[in-house]
């Protein structure tokens, strides 16, 4: 799977706007670790195009992309895999898309 490998220890701090399954992996048919309530703080390690890594105190595992809500400006997203972001995923804003073109942090 490939996306952006953030530093060793880095991590970009974001939110789950709407109860999440974490799981064990980045597959919606693996085992889900725990289910993370609405407004949730999450630690973003690193996304792919369709997942993202993520801690939650002690426990780790991986989200669909569409329901990180990232903080941050758009090199912060870019450096843990958050770009070409979409309208409808979490992390999306018109600020984010400053070309008007769709896509938001992407990398033109």
């Amino acid at each position: 799977m490939s996306g952006a490998a953030a530093l060793p220890g880095t991590f970009l701090p974001g939110t789950v706007p709407a109860p999440s399954r974490l799981y064990s992996s980045a597959d919606a048919r693996g085992k889900v670790v725990t289910t993370l309530a609405a407004r949730q703080s999450i630690q973003i390690r690193r996304c792919t195009p369709q997942w993202c890594s993520v801690s939650v105190g002690a426990r780790s595992g991986w989200i669909p992309r569409a329901q990180v809500r990232a903080q941050g400006k758009c090199a912060d997203l870019i450096a843990v895999g958050l770009r070409d972001l979409r309208p409808g995923e979490a992390s999306y804003s018109g600020a984010r898309d400053r070309d008007g073109d769709g896509l938001g942090c992407d990398m033109k």
